[in-house]
């Protein structure tokens, strides 16, 4: 009886710090799976980062994306695994033991500011060319 009553707790604590259960459901809807966990850091886009070392190792890091985004390309919930910045890659794919909020990476003077991938939204980089067509579409001749 014990455990069921801490698993009941636990799926009550995971749902109170989910939002509630009307959150709960809305986010499992959209594919993102309720977790509990201690928030570690927010980078400038508005996305936080959660950790909980009570998970197995490669799931015990995670984000939660920002549900609107600066970027007006990226509509309500269209989140991109690109719209994470590099350092916080680093750290959800546990190349460093350190957040970049306690031990922040030194910026390089040719270091550009981090632009998420457009590829297949309205803002995608589309190449043109500048060097004549070398196949040409046939026109029929007319009868004038």
């Amino acid at each position: 009886m014990a455990e069921g009553s801490n698993l009941i707790s636990k799926f009550i604590n995971v749902v109170r710090s989910n939002g509630g259960i009307r959150a709960v459901f809305w986010n499992y809807t959209r594919g993102i799976e309720p977790r509990q966990g201690q928030l570690v850091g927010e980078d400038d886009f508005g996305n936080k980062y959660y950790k909980n070392d009570k998970y197995f190792i490669g799931r015990n890091r995670w984000v939660i994306y920002n549900p609107k985004p600066r970027d007006p390309a990226f509509g309500r919930w269209q989140f991109d695994a690109s719209q994470i910045p590099p350092e916080w890659h680093r750290w959800v794919h546990h190349m460093t033991d350190d957040p970049p909020s306690e031990r922040p990476l030194p910026k390089q003077k040719f270091q550009l500011p981090h632009q998420p991938n457009y590829s297949g939204i309205n803002r995608s980089y589309t190449p043109f060319s500048t060097t004549p067509t070398k196949v040409h579409a046939w026109k029929p001749a007319s009868d004038e």
